[in-house]
């Protein structure tokens, strides 16, 4: 999936996110692991359609991959309203 690169900013925040599984012949221990967590990948892009980090980010729930999305969400709206603030 590629993010289209937009020259409007729009009011929204894209993110793709990557969910690893395991493989056929995998070990016990992987599936027990692969049961346990769902370790994934995740990619976040501004409203412009850019990465806001230079690397993917890394996590082992989707809970956590969930608070990493909320926390930038809650940045760009601090961003928005900080000028509405001083007024």
């Amino acid at each position: 999936m590629r993010t289209r690169i937009t020259t409007k900013p729009k009011k929204c925040l894209k993110f793709e996110g990557y969910i690893y599984l395991p493989e056929d012949n995998c070990s016990i221990k992987d599936l027990r692991y692969h049961a346990s967590r769902t370790t994934g990948t995740l990619i976040i892009y501004d409203e412009f359609g850019n990465k806001i980090f230079t690397r993917d980010l890394v996590f082992d729930s989707l809970s956590e991959a969930m608070a990493y999305v909320e926390k930038e969400r809650r940045k760009i709206v601090y961003k928005r309203t900080k000028g509405l603030l001083k007024q």
